[in-house]
């Protein structure tokens, strides 16, 4: 395997040349393994944030991801179409493949992602392993073959992918994602994953989950709760997943308003 990826680190660092600008896209909503998959492409190339950018048409809105790339010092650019080759710019896409997005991308250098290819495209280079739980273990191996040790910061970064797609290592992972997560895990900073897992909750938030939480009620084993006018939508998942601690719940429903919408989470324990 090794020579493998050795090969395939000494394709992609021949792709680029020495003064070409290179996008690394991610979804329209990077999730950590793409953010993790994005840093560890950016260190194997030895290239910097200038030369390098990560973008996304999108924007990050999960509060834990919000908080990853704030606490790990990383900047992630809204891009347009229009300026995806701008200047020339040579496009990288990690954990997501061309035809994901609604319009054609032009050429395309570089896919590495571990999703299973639905359909066909055309890239310079193509690492796909559907058998992975994570893009991240595929750079994590191509950071050992090229026998580079990874910062703290960058493995803290793939060890959160990991540990994010495959759920704790329970979800569609093999023993190529638990290698790679026990090769980063001595390295990775452990008290930041905990700080990104938990992200601060608003006073206000609080105080109407404290009033929702008396106004609970639980009937065949269904929880339901509506928490009324809210700031920020994570607080409905985060109820919802407190209320599976409830002595007697399976269920879990949480529902409130966030603007102008309504946000449901149902939540059960995974094993009715």
């Amino acid at each position: 395997l090794d020579t493998l990826n050795i090969k395939k680190v000494e394709r992609v660092r021949s792709l680029f040349g020495e003064g070409e600008k290179i996008h690394i896209l991610l979804q329209h909503d990077p999730d950590p393994d793409a953010i993790g998959s994005a840093l560890a492409l950016r260190e194997l190339l030895g290239r910097n944030r200038a030369t390098t950018p990560i973008v996304t048409f999108g924007t990050i809105t999960r509060p834990e991801n919000l908080a990853m790339v704030r606490l790990l010092d990383i900047q992630i650019e809204q891009i347009s179409y229009e300026d995806l080759h701008k200047d020339g710019a040579r496009l990288a896409l990690v954990d997501v493949q061309p035809r994901y997005f609604e319009k054609p991308l032009g050429r395309v250098d570089l896919v590495v992602d571990h999703h299973p290819k639905r359909i066909a495209f055309k890239a310079r280079f193509a690492d796909l392993r559907s058998n992975y739980g994570a893009t991240s273990t595929i750079f994590t191996e191509y950071l050992r073959a090229a026998g580079m040790e990874p910062s703290q910061r960058l493995a803290t970064a793939l060890v959160y992918g990991i540990k994010t797609d495959t759920l704790f290592l329970e979800r569609g992972s093999n023993l190529a994602d638990l290698s790679a997560f026990n090769f980063l895990y001595p390295i990775a900073n452990k008290a930041m994953i905990s700080r990104i897992e938990r992200p601060a909750l608003p006073r206000e938030d609080l105080e109407a989950m404290g009033r929702a939480l008396s106004r609970l009620q639980v009937e065949n084993g269904v929880a339901v709760i509506h928490l009324g006018e809210i700031n920020r939508e994570d607080v409905i998942p985060q109820l919802a997943e407190f209320c599976l601690q409830i002595e007697g719940v399976d269920w879990s429903v949480v529902s409130g308003l966030v603007k102008d919408r309504v946000v449901i989470s149902v939540r059960n324990v995974g094993y009715v």
